[in-house]
Parts: structure tokens; sequence; C-alpha cells
């Protein structure tokens, strides 16, 4: 049975109080039996969720870093825990140069299967090298870390956003998504859940300055309770209303994808660049 204890952690947020961080996390490199991001249904809960989340990132690229119309080397883009690469073959269809790093050997597996033009490389986020030696290479333009660091324990934070900090090019930038701590924890693979001022007193006390805030998964839109609540009665293993379902999927879009900080957003994904030293 899982367990949580609390500890005095001043990495996490400013105020003197207890955190509860699930010390019962499983080994991550167990998952992945099958490449779970690349079969589920797009009109189903959680393929509406991911790809929405993960279409937000690459819009985000495109912003801070667009590609040039001419003949020049695209920017690179570190893909950090990039799983199964379901979220790495956006970005590549965007048009960017990939790799992607993340410790499940299995998981590298498929995404090189599925994404045959990057590189994928085997990375321990908690060790203390984290990548595979960087000097002498290309500095990234961009690193991604969707949805990572609840994954990782509080101690490692400080080593691994440093070393991230140190490799990327001087004017690139740092996309970083977490979820809300209003999000029950998945106590078999998450450490904890943030609220946003946690999630930026870490980025900032590890050398980042946040230049933009998204909000994403606005938990107090009927749609999103219906889709986390109700969907048994529209898709179960007895049937299954497809226009339902695509219908949910489109309000979900328009409604509930993006949203603002006061609409209960679950999940949190900043916009960082590497602190200038004075």
């Amino acid at each position: 049975m899982s367990k949580s204890k609390p500890i005095k952690n001043s990495t996490i947020t400013n105020q003197d109080d207890l955190l509860m961080i699930n010390e019962a996390v499983g080994d991550y490199r167990t998952r992945y039996e099958l490449p779970d991001h690349w079969v589920f249904s797009p009109n189903g809960p959680f393929g509406m969720e991911y790809l929405g989340y993960i279409s937000i990132a690459v819009n985000i690229l495109r912003k801070y870093i667009p590609i040039s119309g001419g003949t020049g080397t695209s920017p690179l883009v570190f893909d950090i825990g990039c799983g199964d690469g379901r979220f790495s073959a956006e970005i590549i269809r965007a048009g960017y140069r990939l790799s992607g790093f993340d410790y499940n050997e299995r998981a590298l597996g498929f995404a090189r299967v599925f994404n045959p033009e990057a590189s994928f490389q085997l990375a321990d986020l908690t060790s203390t090298e984290v990548l595979p030696s960087q000097e002498g290479k290309e500095r990234p333009q961009a690193i991604a870390m969707i949805e990572v660091l609840e994954h990782i324990h509080p101690k490692h934070y400080k080593n691994l956003l440093g070393l991230l900090r140190d490799i990327i090019d001087a004017n690139g930038v740092f996309l970083i998504s977490v979820p809300n701590k209003e999000l029950p924890l998945n106590r078999l693979w998450h450490y904890l859940h943030f609220s946003e001022e946690d999630f930026q007193s870490v980025l900032e006390k590890n050398g980042w300055h946040i230049e933009e805030r998204i909000y994403n998964y606005r938990l107090s839109h009927p749609i999103v309770w219906f889709i986390r609540y109700g969907w048994r009665f529209i898709d179960n293993r007895l049937w299954r209303f497809h226009f339902l379902c695509g219908w949910f999927a489109k309000m979900y879009t328009r409604w509930c994808n993006t949203c603002k900080a006061n609409q209960r957003p679950g999940r949190f994904i900043f916009v960082c660049k590497p602190k200038v030293s004075p």
C-alpha cells in the first residue's frame, strides 16, 4: 500500500509548512508494456486531455522558437522524459529537430520505432550527471519537460533544473508542466502535485525566470466534471456513443483546454528562460 510522510521542504514552498510527499512511487522502468501514448482514443478522456496539453506545448514552441522559411537548420529541441515518443512526434511534425531522453529503455525502443529521424538516449534524471555529456555539442534552443517533474523526488530538483539551465542556449526557452495539487495524486507514479506558488518557487530558486503561464484543464467547467465522473454512461463495455464522445472532445478543446488562473486549472504550463547572472 502506498504511504506518504510529511517532510519539511523549503525547496518547494516559501511557507514554513509541511508537504505530503508520496514515498512509495513505483519504478517507472517497469512501465510501457505497450506504447501507452500511441494507443488511446483521441475522443476519450485521456486522449482529449493529453492531446490538448501537448498541442499547447507545440504552439508555445512555434511562438518562442519559430522556424525560418529558409534552408537553414531547424531549431534543436530536447524532450526530457520523452517516454514512448508521442509528444516527440508532434515536435518533429512541427518541423523541429529532436533529441529525447528517458530512463525507461523499453519506452525509448518505442520512441525510436515511431520517430526514426530523431535521436533518443538513455538518461537517469535522478543521477548526478542526469544526461549523457553534452560537452562540445550543440545547445538546444528549447527544452521541454512535460508532465515529468511530478515523477521525480524533490531532492533531485536542484541538480536536474540546474543542469538543464546550464546546457540550454542562452536565448533558449524551457517549457515545463506539472499537475495542480487539486488533482488526486497518482500514488503509483507521482511524488507530489503542485500549487502555482510551489511551482513558481521551485523554478525561480533553481535559476529560471518565468516568461509566461498557461493554464490547462479547466476543472471548474461542467464538461470536465462529466468527463471525470460521468463518462462511463456514454462509453463503457456495453456501448459507446461515438457522436457524443466526439462532441465532448470538441467542447473540451473549445472551453476547457485553456483557461484562466481563477478557473481551477488542473495543470500549469510555464515558459521559462535562464536567469542572467548579475
